[in-house]
């Protein structure tokens, strides 16, 4: 609901003007002007009654009531808190399918960065994302909508620039890997970008061998697409393995709550995901199902979760219906 909240207000915030004008510079008393008088109302003279039609272009060439002056631009000012706010409220409309409404909630921020540089440094303070991996997001989620209205090619352009800006975003490679289903060679170029950001995930993981996050990206990446899927059910399990110890070893930690969702001891439902989506590359829908129920029960509010186990079990009864 606060995520909600803060979407709502973000969306309010930018449409409504300010009751006054920000960051005006401060005048002296002598540096301001006289205020404007208003203008008398032009008495009726004898000249005027004995000819009304020059009367009435005088009146049109002076009139009573100066113009009002134009309202000035509302500037943008993005902070910490917003950019933090835009951030995971763009997540959950993504989470929801709503990937017009995350673009352009995120559109701002990059604006932003082009017109101040220091921005950048709130964004990496407020979210796990660079500047380029920003503007990658918002490319990616305009592919997404593209999709869902069934533009390929502006769901290509898109997903090129976005990978242009960032060549390791796996949801990026993921949806270019879906899109080049029936193109053959761009098919195999996709292919040697994914073998790539593989190979640069094996290396980061052979560096920082307790990072989790590393083992998870790579299990994620080969299992929505191609590759060592045996490998990256392994790395997926050790991505789990890490985080629950690391939980483990914290204090204050509580067994009984670690299928409670909300709680921090709690398994973690994404890496999970990953897991059923590593089976489910494989062809094992029965483990792909276990395993994505297991993470809808700790996150039965994730759209994402939830429609994955629906097309696991989709899957699974076409598969058992063909082997009976």
């Amino acid at each position: 609901m606060w995520a909600e909240r803060e979407y709502r207000r973000l969306i309010r915030d930018s449409q409504e003007p300010d009751e006054q004008p920000v960051d005006e510079p401060e005048k002296t008393k002598e540096a301001e002007p006289a205020p404007a008088k208003p203008m008398d109302e032009p008495k009726n003279t004898k000249e005027d009654k004995l000819n009304p039609a020059k009367a009435a272009q005088n009146r049109e060439l002076n009139p009573t009531r100066p113009a009002a002056p134009a309202r000035p631009a509302r500037p943008a000012k993005e902070t910490e808190e917003s950019i933090g706010a835009r951030f995971y409220c763009s997540s959950m409309l993504h989470d929801l399918n709503r990937d017009k409404e995350a673009a352009e909630l995120l559109q701002p921020v990059v604006d932003a960065i082009n017109g101040d540089p220091n921005v950048a440094q709130a964004l990496q303070s407020a979210t796990p994302l660079t500047s380029n991996q920003l503007r990658a997001r918002v490319n990616f989620y305009m592919a997404c909508h593209f999709q869902s209205v069934n533009n390929a090619d502006q769901e290509w352009t898109a997903l090129k620039n976005a990978h242009t800006l960032d060549t390791n975003d796996g949801d990026v490679l993921i949806a270019m890997y879906r899109a080049t289903a029936k193109e053959k060679t761009q098919r195999e170029e996709v292919v040697g970008f994914i073998e790539q950001s593989g190979e640069q995930l094996i290396r980061r993981i052979n560096s920082t061998p307790d990072d989790e996050s590393a083992y998870n990206e790579y299990a994620w990446l080969i299992g929505n697409t191609v590759g060592d899927y045996e490998k990256a059910i392994a790395y997926s399990q050790k991505s789990i393995d890490l985080t629950m110890d690391r939980r483990r070893d914290s204090d204050g930690y509580d067994e009984t709550l670690s299928l409670w969702p909300g709680s921090l001891d709690r398994e973690p439902a994404a890496f999970i995901d990953t897991l059923a989506h590593c089976y489910a590359g494989k062809g094992d829908y029965e483990n792909a199902v276990k395993y994505q129920t297991h993470a809808a029960k700790l996150e039965p509010h994730s759209m994402a979760i939830v429609h994955a186990l629906d097309e696991f079990k989709a899957k699974l009864a076409v598969a058992t219906k063909h082997r009976n």
